[in-house]
């Protein structure tokens, strides 16, 4: 073919790509009429961009690379500009007359404006040395004065308060308490409230496991003791004193340094906690032996071999108990909330007596199973394929286990990425704690979102709760199958309020999805995302390694340079999550003089030279 014969061909194809996207906003132009005011434009883009993604472009963004035209690979904020701009260019290769359009569209200057406008409308102004805001994590309990400026000083921008753990008191005091230490070091923080959403959870355990507390001094690989275990210790009775281990509360008064406690362990072996300090409430003993210790063991008290008291072990909680599975074991799932149990197995082993019992807690959700659908428990840990639905009572079998026995315990996540989950995205508890988290939230984050239709409704329950005070921002976080295939129609819901963000919450993602889907579809997220002008949160172990350990691994390193396409990313809580802040400070700076979004920026390379 000749050369103006392609590229006639090519103008066709554009000019026919522009009509597709001009009738498709047309034919939905009713949705531009329900968005706030401040997102008018971006919605109109949002619809041109689900229209361009309607249409397989590959072969076209290819010949339109080899005339060194725009390939549309960078369209996602400014659509109807791009493909006008482009078909431009191609009647001035053909020497065509220029066809204006009549709504010229957005231009990639105004498209980053408006997504920087909405980004400092949700988060706060941006961090003055990079684009991209850090949001940590709050620990469960009110942090110090000193945790909050450590966080501060590494480079937090949000704080994040997880309502599915905590009180309304605590959450409260751990807003004040980072409000204030950030007002004396005159940096804006903002505040981040996650609802918890509904969540199917597995039931309690019919039985607790035995009651037994272990200690266990730091060994080396050859298993001696690098150094004795420091155990607090305190009285039975004293309910303020966090302690491991508990004594009559006569004795606290009467400690003294070189006392010994003694006791035989569960597994009859003598064992001594040497006291290195004590105090009018506690004391510490030093242990240099593994020590098991279960309500009918006795401690004798001692000084200088001469027996002081004696009493016998409290305060031993019970193991929570579990059901082991196994890959190729059968199951059932109670839908009525029913405890769980273990099986019981035929004597040959292989067979069941009675398989394993696992109680579902539904939190009002409406689940429709069937045959040959996966269910997915502990966070994917477990993976059944269902065998047979009878009412209340589902039969399954394990058909992939991330280890050869896993304990199954209450509280655990239950995920059904193929069945139609129907729940409101307020839970009862998110209505009741609301009214409180309104009073210091800057930004509401909304779980478990799977419909237009629940999004609605929980949009319109924050803003009628939060009364005549200034609209509080709302994150949509995106973490389910059903989320993600509805994603545009979400989109548009979520611009009906002011301001409002998407959060990519990638962890719950992964279950759903499976793990080789994830980084694909949390591509299309940022894409669409963009393409609405709104702000994302990557979220989910971001270093989570070195949050945790202080440590990183090589692989969560590249996964932080990659957050650098959002706007903001979230970091999990943990005793080294301010270095994990600082380190993220770090490859973001440095990743945002490469990257813009999908853009690779060309700056000058100290590696660029030749000996």
């Amino acid at each position: 073919m000749k050369p103006e014969d392609r590229l006639q061909k090519i103008f066709a194809e554009v000019v026919r790509i522009e009509a597709h996207v001009e009738a498709f906003v047309g034919e939905h132009g009713d949705a531009l009429a329900a968005v706030h005011p401040g997102y008018r434009a971006s919605a109109e883009n949002l619809l041109q961009y689900v229209a361009l993604r309607q249409l397989d472009l590959r072969r076209l963004q290819l010949e339109l690379g080899e005339w060194g035209l725009s390939s549309l690979g960078r369209c996602e904020g400014h659509v109807r500009s791009s493909l006008s701009e482009l078909r431009r260019r191609l009647e001035d290769s053909l020497r065509l007359a220029s066809s204006e359009s009549a709504t010229p569209g957005l231009s990639r200057a105004e498209a980053e404006h408006l997504l920087h406008g909405h980004t400092r409308a949700l988060l706060g102004e941006r961090p003055g040395e990079r684009h991209v805001s850090i949001m940590v994590t709050a620990a469960d309990d009110p942090p110090t004065e000193e945790a909050c400026a450590a966080l501060i000083d590494a480079g937090m921008n949000v704080l994040r308060i997880n309502t599915a753990h905590g009180s309304p008191a605590a959450w409260r005091e751990t807003a004040r308490v980072m409000r204030s230490v950030a007002a004396r070091m005159n940096r804006q923080i903002s505040i981040q409230v996650d609802l918890q959403g509904p969540k199917i959870r597995t039931a309690a355990m019919r039985e607790e496991g035995p009651a037994v507390v272990r200690f266990r001094p730091e060994k080396d690989a050859l298993g001696r003791v690098v150094r004795a275990l420091r155990v607090p210790i305190a009285g039975a009775d004293d309910a303020q004193a966090q302690a491991a281990l508990r004594v009559p509360d006569a004795w606290i008064a009467g400690f003294q340094v070189g006392d010994v406690l003694e006791t035989r362990d569960s597994r009859d072996r003598l064992r001594r906690f040497h006291l290195c300090e004590v105090g009018p409430r506690t004391a510490v003993g030093e242990l240099d032996r593994t020590c098991y210790l279960t309500p009918q063991c006795q401690l004798t008290w001692s000084r200088d071999g001469v027996p002081l008291g004696a009493a016998a072990v409290v305060g031993v909680a019970p193991l929570a108990g579990y059901v082991p599975l196994q890959l190729g074991d059968e199951l059932q799932l109670w839908l009525d909330g029913s405890a769980s149990e273990p099986g019981v197995r035929h004597a040959d082993g292989r067979s069941w007596l009675r398989p394993p019992r696992v109680g579902l807690v539904l939190d009002d959700a409406d689940v429709a199973l069937a045959a040959e659908q996966r269910v997915l428990l502990d966070d994917g840990k477990i993976e059944a394929v269902i065998q047979s639905v009878h009412d209340e009572v589902v039969h399954a079998r394990v058909v992939r286990i991330a280890k050869p026995v896993v304990k199954l315990r209450a509280e655990k996540g239950a995920n059904f990425p193929d069945s139609a989950v129907r729940a409101s995205a307020l839970s009862a508890r998110d209505r009741e704690v609301l009214p409180a988290v309104l009073e210091f939230a800057d930004v509401i984050a909304v779980s478990f979102v799977r419909s237009r239709e629940d999004l609605r409704e929980a949009i319109d329950e924050v803003a009628r709760r939060g009364g005549d005070r200034a609209p509080v921002g709302i994150v949509v976080k995106i973490e389910t199958a059903q989320a993600v295939a509805a994603l545009p129609d979400l989109l548009l819901e979520a611009l009906r309020h002011f301001p409002v963000g998407i959060m990519i919450a990638r962890g719950d993602l992964a279950v759903e999805l499976g793990f080789e889907r994830l980084a694909e579809v949390q591509q299309e997220i940022l894409w669409f995302a963009e393409a609405a002008h709104l702000p994302v949160v990557w979220a989910t172990q971001v270093l989570d390694s070195l949050a945790r350990t202080g440590i990183p691994s090589r692989a969560e390193v590249t996964d932080a340079s990659m957050s650098v396409q959002a706007e903001c990313v979230m970091l999990n809580k943990g005793p080294f999550v301010a270095d994990a802040c600082r380190t993220l400070d770090v490859i973001l700076r440095r990743m945002e003089t490469h990257q813009f979004k999908k853009l690779s920026l060309y700056r000058p390379l100290k590696i660029s030279v030749l000996s």
